[in-house]
C-alpha cells in the first residue's frame, strides 16, 4: 500500500505544483502539514487542527474512506468539513455511498489536474 500511496502522492504533487507554477517540493512542504495515511490518522488530526478541506482515498487501511467519512460526520464540530474522496472505483451505487456517508464530492483516479482544480474550487465555493 506506501508504494501505491507515494506513487499517487508524487503524480498529485507534481500536477498541484504545475497549477500553483511552484516546486513540487514547496506542495510537499504544504501536504506534509496535514497528510496522514489512513482514516483513524486523520480523525486525530481533525480533532486538534481546523481544516476547510479533507482529501480521503476510498482505499486507505485501518479505515478506509466510507468508514473514515462516516466517523467525521459523527463528530458534530467537523459538520462543515468538507470532503472529497480518490477513488478508482466507477460503480455508481459505490459513487452513491460515498455521497450518502457525507462526502462533497469526488475523484475519480488517475487524477486529472483541471478536474482536480474544478473539483476542489467548487467544492470550498459551496455553501
Amino acid at each position: 500500500y506506501q508504494a501505491q500511496a507515494d506513487y499517487a502522492g508524487d503524480a498529485l504533487v507534481a500536477k498541484v505544483a504545475q497549477l500553483r507554477g511552484v516546486a513540487p517540493e514547496k506542495v510537499r512542504a504544504d501536504f506534509g502539514r496535514g497528510g496522514v495515511m489512513h482514516g483513524a490518522q486523520a480523525i486525530a488530526k481533525l480533532a486538534t487542527t481546523a481544516y476547510d478541506l479533507l482529501i480521503l482515498d476510498f482505499n486507505m487501511p485501518v479505515m478506509n474512506g466510507l468508514q473514515t467519512i462516516t466517523a467525521i460526520r459523527a463528530i458534530a464540530k467537523l459538520a462543515a468539513l468538507k470532503i472529497l474522496m480518490f477513488t478508482v472505483v466507477v460503480d455508481p451505487a459505490v459513487i452513491e455511498q460515498i455521497s450518502r456517508a457525507g462526502a462533497n464530492g469526488y475523484l475519480r483516479k488517475p487524477i486529472q489536474l483541471t478536474e482536480f482544480s474544478t473539483t476542489v474550487r467548487r467544492t470550498l465555493a459551496a455553501q
